[in-house]
């Protein structure tokens, strides 16, 4: 897989993993349905929308085998951003299997 590849496909990791942490932004401290409708919300929507027209430019152009391990790098991501920004809590064991995670991404990458 070509570096291009690799790096649209991190930046669509990327984009997903911050529009997840926006979506959580945008829903903490609020209790009713019109509160969650604000900035934080649709600026996740709008990085969610630019990581998908990234994915299926690389999906049209990349065998699924190798672009669908990348959306394992989003999560990962995602996790570490609830654990930095938000301040959650993740044990050792948790650490342990989010190194799993990246290892079989390597390993199915190459």
């Amino acid at each position: 897989m070509s570096i291009d590849a690799v790096l649209l496909l991190l930046i669509s990791s990327l984009l997903a993993a911050a529009g997840q942490v926006m979506l959580k932004y945008s829903a903490v401290g609020r209790a009713a349905l019109a509160e969650h409708l604000n900035v934080w919300l649709f600026a996740g929507l709008g990085c969610y929308a630019a990581g998908a027209v990234l994915w299926i430019y690389c999906l049209a152009r990349l065998p699924l085998l190798k672009v669908y391990p990348f959306t394992t790098l989003a999560f990962v991501l995602t996790i570490l951003a609830g654990v930095l920004v938000f301040g959650e809590h993740a044990t050792l064991t948790y650490w342990v299997g989010l190194g799993f995670i990246l290892a079989g991404l390597l390993l199915v990458s190459l």
